[in-house]
């Protein structure tokens, strides 16, 4: 009996390292700014949105925007929304540009805001041509890439961009209304065809070694030994379990 005991805590404890290794690889962004009312009023009057003019059938419309903040309990499930999405944020940056993305991470959240066209515009003529939206604070830096995360009425949400602030602005097209909450993200880019990137099959390091183990396709690292450690661990808790079992 204590012969398979320590067998299957043999297993367990390998089984532990083996799953515990991937939650960590992984990571989440963190997200609990722990914005309070007043913090969130302050940023959406420090927050400009620019007048838009746009064309329905035919007709040039001049759609004016206003602002207002969003409530604590709107920032924190925006926050929430944001670190189950990060796949999806990865997906909008891959396709936007030329190469691969690695390393992409969820840099900061800032206050979400609330944004109100004052038009003649339907909601169908909105959805039909699109309204560019050009959001302008000094939380937003120059040369940092943005994406938005857009909550709509119905309570779903879109994620919006990548785009790239210029003069502390970003501007994205909004086909409805309701609250945004600016997301900075930043990543590696690989371009296509480059095969001299960080594990890769013609990457020499400064050192002049060459790559010491296998490489993960999206991040470039080479995996850790701790997961071939873990792998041997797990063999060995299968003999041992074995043994205790004759």
């Amino acid at each position: 009996m204590k012969k398979r005991f320590a067998g299957i805590a043999a297993l367990g404890l390998a089984l532990s390292l083996t799953f515990g290794m991937t939650v960590c690889a992984a990571g989440s962004p963190t997200t609990d700014s722990g914005y309070t009312d007043s913090a969130l009023e302050e940023a959406a009057s420090n927050t400009q949105v620019a007048d838009q003019t746009v064309t329905v059938d035919g007709k040039t419309v001049e759609v004016k925007l206003e602002t207002a903040p969003v409530t604590v309990e709107q920032q924190q499930k925006a926050e929430t929304t944001i670190k189950n999405s990060t796949s999806t944020i990865y997906n909008a940056v891959d396709q936007a540009v030329s190469g691969t993305v690695e390393n992409l991470k969820v840099d900061k959240v800032l206050p979400g805001i609330q944004v109100t066209p004052v038009t003649t515009l339907t909601k169908e003529e909105i959805a039909k041509v699109g309204v560019p939206v050009s959001i302008q604070n000094s939380a937003i830096q120059n040369g940092k890439t943005y994406m938005i995360l857009h909550t709509k009425d119905d309570g779903s949400t879109e994620i919006l961009g990548p785009v790239t602030a210029s003069n502390n602005t970003i501007t994205v097209k909004f086909f409805s209304f309701s609250t945004a909450t600016p997301v900075e993200v930043s990543y590696d880019l690989r371009e296509t065809g480059d095969s001299h990137w960080e594990g890769g099959p013609d990457y020499v390091p400064e050192n002049g070694t060459t790559t010491s183990g296998p490489v993960s396709p999206k991040t470039g690292e080479v995996l850790p030994l701790v997961g071939f450690m873990a792998v041997i661990c797990l063999a060995g808790a299968v003999v041992s379990v074995r043994k205790a079992r004759n």
